[in-house]
């Protein structure tokens, strides 16, 4: 049987498009890691941004990096985090990580493991709890001073401006306590800004003490002032903990259901160098309509008090083999999830 020559011409077309709608081609979702991993000196450079809104407060966050195959089925990467408001913008972090693809990349199923490290801004680091308080000057009593230098100053805060009724240690042992009109603010931490530092706690510095007369005396015994009581610490216990140094790992599982539909979850753990272990996990289901268009419902969340969970509907365009456009809008199902948030992404392929 003579075969057309036309027909074997049309043959490597249709065997290459049949092998590139069934390509893995990495980074396909919005939250959720896939198992693909680049061929030995290949790779990608992709860029997330979320737009989030928690109430009355909003956030952004951009997260660039890239994945370079290394070894077969090894890849190593990087994603560096940028984050805070409209008026509070700045760099939070780099993460290197190592990705290991254990099955063979043209099985049905898939699994790969993701090892790195966060490093945050150093910035953003809060102090450790019970860390002293910046030393302060405190007033001490002239001495003669030498020829060439003037004696040092005593530094001594003003009273309250027009106590009524006189109050406090500063009018003599009779006098009744201040009240205390400072409180604490209670705000909710963004969930990127790690660069934002808590409020400290004003430092402790010498009141005036009544003289004889009544009136403040700069040359008494110093007292201890009073201070604003400290707001609460912000940080998450959960797998969002952007504002720390940390340790994180990814077991991926990915399977192909039909030659059409995706199914992949993450089974996802942060060792922060301080406080205990986090688990959580992100799980998409994607539906591939052709090689160019695909949608998904994508799924992120903690296990264990941090109780942060949200579902994601995205859109996936790959005009070309080598790029993709992600759109998605996301749901925030608990009080400790923001209420609502815009995700995109790009991913180009070399």
């Amino acid at each position: 049987m003579r075969i057309p020559r036309h027909h074997l011409l049309a043959a490597p077309v249709i065997a290459l498009t049949t092998s590139l709608a069934q390509a893995h081609h990495g980074q396909e979702f919005l939250v959720v890691q896939d198992a693909a991993v680049p061929t030995l000196w290949s790779g990608t450079v992709f860029g997330s941004a979320e737009w989030s809104r928690d109430g009355s407060d909003d956030e952004l966050s951009q997260e660039p990096g890239f994945l370079l195959g290394i070894a077969p089925r090894v890849a190593l990467g990087t994603t560096m985090g940028f984050s805070g408001t409209e008026n509070d913008w700045a760099y939070e972090s780099v993460s290197p990580f190592l990705q290991v693809q254990l099955t063979p990349p043209e099985s049905r199923f898939r699994v790969a493991v993701v090892a790195g490290y966060h490093f945050a801004d150093g910035s953003s680091a809060p102090a450790p709890a019970g860390a002293a308080a910046a030393p302060v000057a405190t007033p001490v009593r002239a001495k003669t001073p030498k020829p060439a230098s003037p004696p040092r100053p005593v530094v001594v805060p003003p009273p309250d401006p027009d106590p009524d009724p006189p109050c406090g240690p500063a009018y003599g042992p009779d006098a009744p306590p201040c009240p205390d009109t400072a409180s604490p603010v209670i705000r909710r931490k963004l969930r990127h800004a790690g660069h934002v530092p808590p409020t400290p706690a004003p430092a402790p510095g010498p009141a005036p003490v009544a003289s004889a007369a009544g009136k403040p005396s700069a040359s008494a015994a110093p007292t201890p002032a009073r201070t604003t009581p400290t707001p609460p610490a912000e940080s998450y216990d959960g797998i969002h903990r952007h504002g720390e140094d940390h340790a994180f790992a990814s077991l991926v599982v990915e399977a192909d259901l039909t030659s059409a539909d995706k199914l992949i979850i993450n089974l996802i753990t942060l060792w922060p160098e301080q406080g205990k272990p986090a688990w959580g996990y992100a799980a998409g289901y994607r539906h591939a309509f052709s090689h160019a268009l695909a949608a998904g419902l994508e799924a992120i969340g903690d296990f264990g008090d941090a109780n942060e969970h949200e579902i994601v509907l995205g859109g996936y365009a790959s005009p070309t083999h080598h790029l993709t456009f992600k759109l998605g809008a996301g749901l925030g199902l608990t009080e400790a999830s923001p209420d609502f948030s815009v995700r995109t992404g790009v991913v180009w392929r070399f």
